[in-house]
């Protein structure tokens, strides 16, 4: 089974983050846990800081840095398109060089750490791993001026702790992506076509109607159904009508843009949800889509012409639950396509339907 396709790309990578930020935030023990070393560093820190005085700019701009760290995980956690853009991940990366900078020793390595630790909490793992690297290596190189000695990070247990600290996370944060994705690939992935399931059009309809909600953007659901199925069935046998299946998916895929998503409803129909879409942007698009499948399908199964009929229903103006636009895409597909001809586009006010 091919998960290739972009739009479930970008559903697995919003799983990812949401389990992550439940990993790190929400879960029963690992919350627990990380606390216990915090305070252990802190005892640490604190046992270091009789002998080694840090400068005294930077308890302050720690602080800052602090600040900055809470910041960046808070509107990430709020927002998990903001923090897969370019401004979040810059932003995560001055606050991170801003961190790495004011910790020279031993005494301010550990605080470092941890913050560094709630900064890349804000990011996809790639981007995570990364910036966690460079800054244990930064930590390493500065605390070896600074001291001008090779040993900190090898004397330091602090240092030590925050290693173990950065080890554990990623070894069960791995495990647990691992874990996720097979679940999605069960659950979420249509086995036949490779697109997403009805339960994932359920899971992700539901976020990505919040995310309209909270930008104030419109949101367009087209439901297609293949028109004369059955005759692909009983001429050609369910193999045929399988192969059918899976093309017509891809074929989907190649002409929806690419933050569309579009999955598998329920033996030959499909849904497509539309981002940013208003309600006579998603009518040119269902009817573009209509044309086309018409012409394409018409030559590659001329015993067999497959054409569409579509129902679209938009946000705000058919309803603002999922619920709602599905019975008004479903009746607008059902009373204002398929019973008045097929191979055409209904909407939901009204049945304003479009001809061939």
């Amino acid at each position: 089974m091919t998960l290739g396709k972009l739009e479930n790309e970008q559903v697995l990578r919003h799983i990812r983050w949401r389990s992550i930020a439940h990993f790190l935030g929400e879960g029963s023990n690992f919350p627990r846990l990380i606390w216990a070393f915090v305070i252990i560093i802190m005892i640490l820190v604190a046992m270091h800081s009789r002998s080694v005085q840090p400068r005294t700019w930077i308890p302050t701009f720690l602080w800052i840095q602090a600040a900055v760290s809470c910041a960046v995980w808070l509107i990430a956690t709020l927002r998990a398109s903001w923090a897969a853009s370019w401004v979040g991940y810059y932003s995560a990366w001055i606050a991170l060089s801003g961190i790495v900078v004011s910790s020279p020793g031993t005494v301010t390595l550990g605080y470092g750490l941890m913050l560094v630790g709630m900064t890349l909490s804000a990011l996809d793992m790639p981007s995570r791993t990364g910036f966690m690297s460079l800054a244990l290596w930064a930590a390493v190189i500065l605390m070896a001026v600074e001291e001008r000695e090779l040993y900190g990070v090898v004397s330091s247990s602090t240092a030590a702790i925050g290693m173990l600290i950065f080890v554990l996370i990623s070894v069960l944060l791995l495990q647990s992506l691992s874990f996720l994705e097979n679940l999605y690939r069960l659950g979420f992935c249509d086995d036949l076509t490779g697109v997403g399931s009805r339960r994932m059009l359920g899971w992700v309809s539901k976020t990505v109607l919040m995310e309209a909600q909270k930008r104030g953007e419109s949101l367009s659901l087209l439901l297609l159904d293949l028109d004369n199925f059955k005759l692909v069935n009983d001429q050609g046998g369910h193999a045929l009508g399988d192969a059918v299946l899976e093309q017509f998916a891809k074929f989907i895929q190649r002409e929806i843009r690419a933050d569309d998503i579009v999955c598998r409803y329920g033996g030959d129909e499909f849904a497509i949800l539309m981002k940013n879409t208003n309600h006579q942007a998603a009518i040119a698009a269902a009817q573009r889509l209509r044309k086309r499948v018409a012409d394409v399908f018409s030559r590659e199964l001329p015993e067999c012409p497959i054409s569409i009929s579509i129902g679209v229903a938009t946000y705000p103006e058919h309803g603002i639950t999922v619920t709602e636009l599905l019975n008004k895409a479903d009746r607008a597909l059902m009373a204002g396509a398929k019973l008045r001809g097929r191979n055409r586009v209904a909407t939901a006010d009204a049945f304003r339907y479009g001809d061939p």
